[in-house]
């Protein structure tokens, strides 16, 4: 235990505190002048977990797949938004499929993560062959 009567103890337990409480200060200036983290924005649309690492992990590779707008919502133009702004080497919006509310695009992956995070696109999953299960 410190002596407080004791001048060296006293002298001490000041500088420790003085130390103490101007590293907390320092700590608090930094952290509050350090720039926020950039927030990852958020994917609006459903995307498959398959599909979006792939996406993810090859940023130039061409994804055939079916983009649905949600209701009242036609989704070419966010399509040709998505492609015209970073272009890539994918085609874009191919064509219309009525049946649900969407089309067939060619995306890059690049394109396809900023497709998933625009309003007014429901779902992106991949263009595959559908064949009946049998009766």
């Amino acid at each position: 235990m410190l002596n407080t009567r004791n001048p060296i103890h006293s002298n001490m337990t000041r500088r420790a505190a003085l130390a103490l409480a101007a590293l907390g200060a320092a700590l608090l200036v930094g952290a509050a002048s350090a720039p926020p983290a950039p927030a990852a924005a958020k994917l609006t649309a459903f995307v498959p977990a398959p599909l979006l690492a792939k996406a993810q992990a090859d940023a130039k590779a061409k994804f055939s797949v079916i983009v649905q707008g949600v209701p009242g919502q036609r989704p070419e133009q966010a399509v040709d938004n998505a492609t015209a702004t970073d272009p890539g080497n994918a085609r874009g919006w191919v064509r219309r499929l009525d049946l649900v509310n969407g089309g067939l695009a060619e995306l890059t992956g690049k394109e396809l993560i900023k497709l998933a995070r625009t309003p007014g696109i429901a779902a992106i999953t991949p263009d595959v062959l559908v064949r009946p299960s049998g009766f």
